[in-house]
Order: C-alpha cells, then sequence, then structure tokens
C-alpha cells in the first residue's frame, strides 16, 4: 500500500505541475494533465494516506483531526477540478471544503496542539497558514466568479441585440435585385459559420444551452469563461468548423476586396486566424470575435444595398 500510494502521489504531483505548466504556455493537453493530477491525488493518494496514518494513530482526537483534514483536503481539491472543468456542484463542494476546514477541523486542532508546549509554536503557524489559504479560496469563489458569469452573458445579450438591429436595418434596404449583390453567397456562408460556431461554444460554456435569451438568470443559464482552446482541442467538429470559417472569411475578403469595400473582416489576433487562436482562450474572447465578423457582414451588406438604391434612384431620374 506505501509503494502505490508514493507512485499514485508523484504521478499526480507530476501531472497537475504539467498540466499547470501547459496551461500558462497555452498548450494542448493542459485540461486532461490537471484533471487527471487532480483526480489521482484526491481518489487514490489522498485515501490511500488516510489509511496508513489512521493505523499510525491511537488517540480519538487525533483520528478525528487526520479525517476532517483528509475530507476537506478531497472536497477542496475536486471543488478546483469541478470548478475548472465548469461541472456543477463545484461551488457547494468549494464553500463546504473550506468551511470543515476553518470551523471544525482548525479550532480542534489549534486547541489541541496550543496546550502542549512541544507543539505550540507550530500549532499557531499552521493555523495561520490555514486561515490565509482559506481566505485565498473564497476570494476566488462564489459570488465573485458568479459576479463575472453574469456580466459576460449580459454582454453577450447586447451585443447579440446590436446584431439583431443590423440586420434589421439590412431587411430594410434589401428590396432591390440580389443578384447584383457580389457578396451574397460568400456572406451567408461567414454568416451562417459564425452563428454555428456560436452554438457550439455556448453549449461548451454554458453546459448544454446553444442559445441564450434575457431571462437567463431564473434559468441559471450562464456563459462561464471557459477556455477555448481545450474545447477545440476536444471537439473535432468544432475545430473543423474554425478551419471552415477560417477559409469562408479568406474568401471573402479577397472578394470585397475586389469590390472596393472599405471593412475587410480582420483575421489577425482573433479566433478566426487558426494559427494564432490559441492566444484567446476565453470563450467570451471568441464569441465576441465572431459576433463582430459578423456585424462586419451585414455592415458591408448594407452598403452594397445603399450604393445599389443610390444607382437606381440616380437612374430614374
Amino acid at each position: 500500500m506505501k509503494k502505490v500510494m508514493i507512485s499514485s502521489g508523484v504521478f499526480a504531483a507530476t501531472a497537475l505541475t504539467a498540466g499547470i505548466a501547459f496551461k500558462y504556455m497555452q498548450w494542448n493537453g493542459a485540461s486532461i494533465m490537471m484533471t487527471v493530477g487532480i483526480l489521482t491525488a484526491s481518489l487514490i493518494f489522498l485515501p490511500l494516506l488516510f489509511m496508513l496514518k489512521m493505523k499510525e494513530e491511537q488517540e480519538a482526537k487525533n483520528k478525528l483531526l487526520l479525517t476532517l483534514g483528509t475530507l476537506s483536503a478531497i472536497m477542496m481539491a475536486m471543488a478546483i477540478l469541478f470548478k475548472v472543468q465548469h461541472w456543477p456542484g463545484a461551488n457547494a463542494m468549494g464553500v463546504a471544503s473550506p468551511a470543515i476546514l476553518a470551523l471544525v477541523f482548525l479550532p480542534v486542532y489549534f486547541f489541541t496542539g496550543i496546550r502542549n508546549a512541544a507543539t505550540k509554536v507550530n500549532t499557531i503557524v499552521t493555523s495561520v497558514l490555514i486561515i490565509v489559504g482559506c481566505g485565498l479560496f473564497f476570494t476566488i469563489t462564489p459570488k465573485s466568479i458568479a459576479l463575472i458569469t453574469i456580466r459576460n452573458t449580459n454582454s453577450y445579450l447586447r451585443s447579440e441585440q446590436i446584431l439583431k438591429n443590423e440586420a434589421i436595418n439590412l431587411a430594410q434596404l434589401a428590396k432591390t435585385d440580389t443578384a447584383n449583390i457580389p457578396d451574397i453567397e460568400l456572406g451567408n456562408k461567414v454568416y451562417n459559420t459564425c452563428e454555428e460556431l456560436k452554438g457550439y461554444l455556448l453549449q461548451y460554456a454554458t453546459g448544454g444551452s446553444k442559445t441564450i435569451d434575457g431571462d437567463f438568470e431564473s434559468k441559471e443559464v450562464f456563459i462561464r469563461d471557459a477556455n477555448t482552446q481545450d474545447y477545440l482541442s476536444q471537439n473535432p467538429a468544432a475545430a473543423a468548423k474554425l478551419d471552415e470559417l477560417a477559409k469562408a472569411v479568406t474568401a471573402y475578403n479577397n472578394a470585397t476586396a475586389k469590390n472596393g469595400l472599405r471593412s475587410p473582416i480582420p483575421m489577425s489576433y482573433t479566433i478566426v486566424n487558426t494559427r494564432e487562436h490559441k492566444v484567446l482562450d476565453k470563450v467570451t474572447s471568441a464569441l465576441n470575435d465572431l459576433l463582430q465578423v459578423q456585424m462586419l457582414v451585414l455592415q458591408n451588406r448594407i452598403e452594397l444595398y445603399a450604393a445599389q438604391n443610390d444607382k437606381g434612384l440616380t437612374a430614374l431620374k
């Protein structure tokens, strides 16, 4: 059992450290390594360590402390994993684990250890570190994250409303023959591909919903700022759709350049450029890019319709 415990501990630490490094470097595989590392530590290393330590302890109070400490550590690790992966239950565990540690474990540990002169200093130092650690943990969960997700979702809805208003303006102008509008087919391809990609990303970030409406708070459907790169690496269909969008935008820009349009769709440092999309690791950034692409397509279409209508009016005169 000791060998398995040590091996699992080394493996968990290595996988977690590598996952964090990959996360900062924005390399593929970060999410998988972090998940494997946390699961190994939580479900193998800590339980085995707990069983071995329980055999060594004789006093009931020490067994109680060991049980509370192990339970809190496992719950805190799983809370972080669930939060990173956007799984349900993350906030509940994120509140319960430090609460058990600070309100149950800490008082028992502190008043037990401080009575012994040999352990007094270590008890005080460890207690201070536990309080600081719990405080830092609570700074990221759950209310601050909830406020960020609500703000992100509201921002997305406002942008979608602006997009719809532009579509309405376009419909009012689209009374001429579309056969003479050179970007119709290419523009529709870009616009519709963006719409499909938004659906993919929303389904990932919300945990299942491809659309969001005004009562998202009551339905508890929020855009959580998940990692776009991790999602694309795990979803071949979404990654293929992104490649399709990049080709469509390139063709669209080439066509609009010939037609003299002033608003080509930028690709550098956006999700549209599949070679550079790794620098944008947030779903909210990716959604914003896609909305802006759609906005530019509509604005260019409005410009073309307006120009054609002006020519028609001039001919009538």
